[in-house]
């Protein structure tokens, strides 16, 4: 899982050092998909382009960052084994109102509900730091593939 995005930066960070040292840069596959002053605007910027296609945001510095690709074979969705169990025991008993909207959940704790995913990403950032928690819509179904941390490869990544 991103190998090939990865493998793009090291053969181009001098490059990007250069150009855009500081800026978060959006990659897929071994393409440069724009740069951008935060990791949020990135991410926004990554699900309007690429949806729910995987692609990778990395902040470009002078500092080495440590990043960490999960063991093949191991899903996501192993990640998540407590706050899926959790929005399916409670899924039932979240207000009416919400249908429709994102919430997040960390463990067994709600944090909130939101009108969309980037807003309850970030929700999910500014509370818990680069670390895992589910964003789910509330009402719907969501495949292994379609946890925003996944989505832009910071499953398990010491951000510097």
């Amino acid at each position: 899982m991103f190998e090939r995005e990865l493998e793009f930066y090291k053969a181009n960070r001098a490059d990007l050092l250069k150009r855009l040292e500081g800026r978060h840069v959006i990659i897929k596959g071994k393409d440069l998909f724009g740069d951008y002053s935060s990791e949020a605007e990135a991410y926004r910027a990554g699900i309007f382009a690429h949806g729910r296609e995987r692609f990778l945001i990395k902040h470009v510095t002078a500092e080495e960052e440590t990043v960490r690709i999960p063991a093949p074979g191991k899903g996501s969705i192993a990640l998540f084994k407590k706050e899926l169990a959790w929005y399916a025991d409670n899924v039932g008993d979240l207000p009416d109102k919400i249908e429709g909207r994102y919430i997040v959940v960390k463990g067994d704790k709600l944090l909130g509900d939101y009108a969309s995913e980037s807003e309850a990403y970030g929700a999910g950032l500014r509370e818990y730091g680069n670390t895992c928690f589910l964003v789910q819509q509330v009402g719907e179904e969501r495949e292994t593939g379609g946890f925003p941390a996944q989505s832009i490869g910071v499953l398990n990544a010491n951000m510097v």
